[in-house]
């Protein structure tokens, strides 16, 4: 997770976030993201974007809300928000 903090890895994740079940398994293929808008400022970014997950058992769409930093000369994501 050398681009994202920790709590936004637990607050984008659907398994962190209770919304599968345990034996849930990740298909990469499954899992699109829409039109990306970035907002530059400086040294920061806002991200907006949706993202869609669906196969045979799960499947949602949400659109995220990103707040990025530049950290080490590389975008990193510091906040995340998620409206369903």
């Amino acid at each position: 997770m050398n681009y994202m903090s920790p709590s936004v890895y637990s607050k984008i994740n659907p398994v962190e976030r209770g919304m599968t079940s345990d034996g849930f398994e990740y298909n990469s293929s499954a899992h699109q993201i829409g039109f990306v808008l970035p907002l530059h400022y400086f040294a920061g970014s806002k991200v907006y974007v949706t993202q869609k997950y669906e196969d045979d058992n799960f499947a949602f769409k949400e659109p995220v809300q990103l707040t990025l930093k530049l950290k080490a000369g590389k975008w990193y994501a510091t906040k995340v928000s998620i409206q369903p």
